[in-house]
């Protein structure tokens, strides 16, 4: 959420045009060619809403342990599209990390600063932290990592961010289009929390701009890594929830979704 914001700010300033193809240019700059002809093609806007083509791809994510950032996206510049841009939905990381890459093209500054400037600082957050995979701070709960691995490194853009459950209520408020809280233009939060692609095959979810929507109208984000849960929603009487669990339980994160909701509609019967 930290970085589609953090783009759709730049989109509100003019920096980023949503439908214009960037992988062109970003091959351009980092010297790493395509190695698919229809990466010309991919716009913010697609990468935003995981409509690129590019493949969920986990094992370059989070089985890599000899790869670096600049492997990853120079992996991902050569290799091949699972589907024609725009097609269809596909959620992966790979978006992200690429969305990093431009931010940091556009505004010839680092992808942290940036988000720092756009997002956090406005915000007023201060206990958010760009984390490495085994890093720990003071008051940190523990949680268990597997030696030798690497993948917040990798993920970076796309998953990297630690922040308390405050602090993310804080960052998913700058996207509410009926809140007072939002960073963004109404056009764009308003893009930002719809519809952009039909979503997952089996209708539990779709997806708008860096933004997963349920249907009965909530909308938020989700994340799982190793043993780490969080669920992040804006619920449809304005109420944000989130939940940061350190545990292997629930063993995907849209358990928790389904019971929030479900005790949401408990809550709301007569």
């Amino acid at each position: 959420m930290v970085t589609a914001l953090t783009v759709l700010r730049l989109v509100d300033a003019g920096s980023i045009d949503l439908d214009q193809p960037v992988l062109e240019q970003l091959s351009k700059d980092t010297g790493w060619p395509l190695g698919d002809p229809r990466m010309e093609a991919i716009t913010t806007r697609h990468l935003l809403a995981h409509l690129s083509g590019f493949a969920s791809n986990p094992d370059l994510f989070f089985a890599s342990p000899n790869t670096s950032p600049d492997d990853v996206v120079r992996s991902l510049l050569g290799g091949v599209l699972e589907t024609d841009p725009g097609s269809s939905f596909e959620y992966s990381n790979a978006n992200f990390v690429l969305l990093g890459r431009i931010i940091e093209m556009v505004t010839g500054r680092s992808y942290v600063d940036v988000a720092k400037a756009e997002v956090l600082n406005p915000l007023g957050i201060d206990d958010a932290e760009y984390a490495s995979t085994d890093s720990w701070s003071p008051g940190d709960a523990r949680h268990y990592v597997r030696p030798g691995r690497n993948y917040m490194e990798l993920l970076g853009p796309a998953g990297a961010w630690v922040m308390s459950a405050k602090s993310v209520a804080v960052v998913l408020a700058a996207a509410d289009p009926d809140g007072s809280g939002s960073l963004l233009s109404r056009r764009l939060s308003r893009m930002m929390v719809s519809p952009s692609s039909a979503g997952v095959d089996d209708g539990s979810w779709t997806y708008g701009l860096g933004i997963r929507i349920f249907p009965d109208g909530s909308w938020g984000h989700t994340g799982t890594i190793e043993s780490v849960r969080a669920v992040a929603l804006r619920l449809t009487d304005g109420t944000i929830l989130v939940v940061l669990v350190n545990g292997d339980a629930p063993r995907v994160t849209d358990e928790f979704v389904a019971a929030l909701l479900f005790a949401n509609v408990l809550d709301r019967l007569p």
